[in-house]
């Protein structure tokens, strides 16, 4: 079951869907890419053009972003359809971010993503958005299991400390919060689920001291996450 749908919609009515679209800016011209698009009740890839069309994506059934465009001309390409945009506009509440939608349209074809995968600041922010997007914020922690936080070349800013964390206490596409605040918030969100078990959830540490001495100037940081773990009754164990 697909997790990703966009609908092209004119004047209120549902005209088409398409599998895949990618927008790309080459020299000035906005060129909008369509992959396996299928239209509605005789729409054709003419209608397009000249009008103004509204593309509608929602993420499991959520309405995740929007962009309106008109278009003044297409090629076709085996599946695929680019057209020259003539004007785009997105708005505030649902922004359009190709960087979100290319994520999350990788995911719903089966392609498997790692944030190691993004080598700076601002993309592993951005991962860490699509994850609390598609995964939502924890509310709870499984108590049975141990946790290995392990040193790694990637393991040096705050980011990714948050990216290893989100990853090893729910996965992939887990989320457990992007800076200190947001960390706390899914701290909060899953301590009612740690109290009410005997047994509390282990983090296992392992070249702490390593970890420690790569974060630098930030190592203050890296001190408050793990008393903060510790407030919320996670057993944080080092090993060197």
């Amino acid at each position: 079951m697909k997790n990703i749908n966009i609908e092209l919609i004119h004047n209120n009515i549902k005209i088409g869907e398409v599998e895949f679209i990618s927008l790309k800016s080459i020299g000035k011209i906005l060129k909008l890419e369509l992959d396996h698009i299928v239209f509605f009740n005789n729409y054709s890839i003419d209608f397009l053009l000249n009008k103004t069309i509204l593309f509608k994506i929602l993420l499991k059934e959520y309405y995740l972003m929007e962009f309106t465009s008109d278009f003044n001309y297409y090629e076709i390409n085996d599946t695929k359809v680019v057209l020259n945009i003539k004007s785009f506009t997105t708005n505030k509440l649902h922004r359009f971010n190709q960087d979100y939608l290319d994520v999350f349209q990788k995911w719903d074809s089966g392609e498997v993503l790692n944030w190691e995968m993004f080598n700076n600041k601002k993309s592993k922010e951005n991962w860490l958005r699509c994850c609390n997007i598609w995964s939502g914020v924890p509310t709870e922690l499984d108590s049975e299991k141990e946790y290995y936080l392990s040193d790694n070349n990637n393991l040096r800013l705050p980011i990714d400390l948050h990216c290893f964390i989100s990853k090893i206490f729910y996965g992939e596409r887990g989320y457990f919060g992007s800076e200190y605040n947001s960390f706390i918030d899914c701290l909060i969100n899953i301590e009612p689920s740690i109290i009410k078990n005997e047994k509390k959830p282990i983090l296992i540490i392992e070249g702490y001291e390593s970890i420690f001495q790569k974060f630098q100037n930030k190592s203050n940081y890296f001190l408050e996450v793990i008393k903060e773990l510790e407030k919320s009754q996670i057993q944080v164990v080092f090993q060197s």
